[in-house]
């Protein structure tokens, strides 16, 4: 997908990204990230998401703002993006985290959220 969706420069910037998530196993366990076992990959990819995500310094002041933010790393940031979106567009996502409901039935304007409420899925623009 990335080879016939992507145009270059997304493509370079997104290969380049998984690069540096190898580059920080290699560094750390000294094996590349593919070859650990699941609880490696967990805590290296933990370490490296909370240095990637976090905004560059000097750029503080944007945390907890609404608005996309700057990140140590964006490429990373949109891969990550990616791979959530198309998870959330998959049937076993649809299927096992998300009810969906074709006619869900009258519009309320106001249903209180509860910790039993859940989002519903389905097929929307991206």
């Amino acid at each position: 997908m990335l080879y016939h969706w992507a145009a270059p420069e997304r493509r370079e910037a997104l290969i380049a990204a998984l690069g540096r998530i190898d580059a920080a196993s290699r560094a750390e366990a000294k094996r590349p990230f593919a070859a650990l076992a699941m609880d490696q990959r967990l805590a290296i990819l933990k370490a490296y998401d909370a240095a990637a995500l976090a905004p560059p310094a000097g750029n503080e002041a944007a945390q907890g703002s609404a608005v996309s933010q700057p990140t140590n790393d964006p490429a990373y940031s949109k891969l990550k993006e990616l791979i959530v979106t198309l998870y959330y567009y998959s049937e076993a996502a649809l299927t096992s985290e998300i009810p969906y409901e074709h006619a869900p039935g009258e519009w309320k304007p106001s249903i209180p959220a509860t910790p039993d409420t859940r989002p519903f899925g389905g097929v929307g623009i991206l």
